[in-house]
């Protein structure tokens, strides 16, 4: 009798040594490494045994399953024993179902699930009996690690690495943002715009031609100030009679001080002009912001292929790709689109499709043209002579006002939710 009861105690110990192998198993493969290898870094020691195990793989998941492997034969040896002396013969095949549904429930899917919801947790509490394991077990430990690369050299694998050091992609971290429900919101939408500052071009945050402030030089001298006067941008294009001959870049501290010093004229406001920097129309944001950086400069004028001038890009239109609007000169704010009655916004041609996108949360295509402008042209295929009702996606969008065969004015109703 005490033998038997000996032998349960056994079986028990059994099934929770081979759960804790089982869960041993999941909780290492599954680990968030980065986040692991950063606790490592910091000291902490039990952060630094896991990485230990996970930088020999083949040693760990040896050592694993030689224990799993054993509990489970002699799990199996001494509850077969058990049951033919209660059952006789019958009690083989009745050990066997019973069996069955002991590893299936209590060995193999509570502690693998338990190990996939908190694999952190988990590897932690199985790294320290693991390392002792493999220390007083090395040399089975040994050889199994060496029949297991004699197999896998058969099937061409010629290393063990396991991508440890592998390069950390962008992909990666923004998954990793994205995931990260506990970071600040904002810090981690300004991280997720850095990210994309390669995906983005100049021509998509530009400010457009027609919305770009210019000062024609070749008009009359009271025309020239009072063009200044008027200004509602701190840097203004100084230009020939058109913005495809602009001759430079003029800051209205400059002007200011010309005026403080009475030597405001022609002359002296020519040679205060900054040189005019010009930036391709596909030229992704990082590298603009990087030529921004290099070249000592804030501000471009944009041009096409055909090298005409079609917006205006600056420093300040990429930083606010990567922390929102924060610029007095925005032409987005939130606080500006508010739904009408109907539910219907009244948006210029000139705004920006990504910034609607952004601001109000909506899906409207960003593949085509920049503009709402642009956006309803390229769906008409013409330039409307009237006002007209379409729809974008799942959109309905109504032209207001035409103005210099440029939709100036739109209605738009977004798609219901």
């Amino acid at each position: 009798m005490d033998n038997q009861f000996l032998l349960f105690c056994v079986l028990f110990l059994l099934v929770a040594l081979s759960a804790f192998f089982s869960a041993s198993e999941t909780g290492l493969m599954g680990i968030n490494r980065y986040k692991l290898k950063n606790q490592a870094n910091k000291g902490d020691k039990i952060a630094q045994r896991i990485v230990t195990l996970l930088e020999r793989p083949d040693r760990t998941l040896s050592i694993i399953l030689m224990g799993n492997t054993a509990a489970n034969l002699m799990l199996s040896a001494i509850a077969t024993v058990l049951a033919a002396y209660y059952f006789d013969a019958a009690g083989i095949l009745i050990c066997t179902a019973i069996l069955t549904l002991v590893v299936l429930i209590f060995v193999e899917i509570t502690p693998k699930t338990l190990a996939a919801l908190k694999p952190m947790g988990v590897s932690r509490f199985v790294a320290m009996p693991l390392c002792i394991l493999l220390k007083l077990l090395g040399p089975f430990v040994y050889i199994l690690s060496l029949i297991a690369k004699g197999m896998l050299y058969v099937f061409g694998v010629r290393s063990m690495d396991t991508g440890w050091a592998e390069t950390f992609g962008k992909e990666d971290l923004i998954g990793v943002l994205q995931q990260s429900g506990s970071a600040n919101k904002f810090v981690k939408d300004m991280m997720l715009g850095v990210l994309n500052l390669d995906e983005i071009h100049v021509d998509e945050v530009m400010l457009s031609r027609s919305a770009i402030a210019g000062v024609d030089i070749s008009k009359s001298w009271s025309s020239v100030v009072k063009a200044f006067s008027h200004a509602h941008r701190m840097r203004m294009v100084v230009h020939d009679g058109d913005i495809d001959k602009a001759l430079g870049i003029c800051h209205l501290n400059d002007v200011i001080k010309l005026l403080e010093s009475d030597q405001f004229n022609r002359d002296n406001l020519m040679k205060s002009l900054k040189p005019i920097h010009y930036v391709p129309e596909r030229t992704a944001l990082v590298q603009q912001l990087k030529n921004f950086q290099t070249d000592n400069y804030s501000l471009g004028l944009v041009v096409d292929e055909y090298g005409e001038v079609i917006g205006m890009v600056s420093l300040d239109d990429i930083i606010e790709e990567i922390v929102g609007e924060y610029t007095q000169h925005s032409l987005l704010k939130l606080e500006d689109l508010k739904p009408n009655a109907d539910g219907s916004f009244w948006i210029l041609g000139t705004m920006i499709v990504r910034d609607l996108n952004r601001v109000l949360d909506w899906d409207l295509p960003e593949n085509g043209p920049n503009t709402m402008n642009g956006l309803v042209t390229e769906t008409l295929e013409c330039i409307p002579d009237g006002q007209v009702c379409i729809e974008i996606k799942t959109f309905k969008v109504e032209v207001v006002r035409i103005r210099k065969n440029r939709v100036e004015l739109i209605k738009i109703w977004p798609q219901r939710k």
